[in-house]
């Protein structure tokens, strides 16, 4: 959160992110702060959903992910 939405350094966020989710890819919010990222600063529709798509497929059935994807 500190190199994305603050320092606006976009791809070491990006860099710490994915550790995050390395390290507990099963809990939704990471996956979920990804999404934000992607879609609000960023702006990159793809990542964005592809994203959501990664978090099913680690944690299938949850319904955050299933709710977004609909909208996007």
């Amino acid at each position: 959160v500190l190199y994305g939405d603050y320092l606006k350094n976009y791809p070491k966020a990006e860099e710490y992110y994915r550790m995050a989710l390395t390290l507990d890819p099963k809990t939704p919010y990471r996956y979920l702060r990804l999404f934000e990222f992607y879609r609000y600063l960023l702006k990159d529709s793809a990542k964005t959903k592809a994203i959501l798509e990664e978090g099913l497929r680690a944690i299938p059935g949850e319904m955050s992910f299933t709710s977004l994807l609909e909208t996007l």
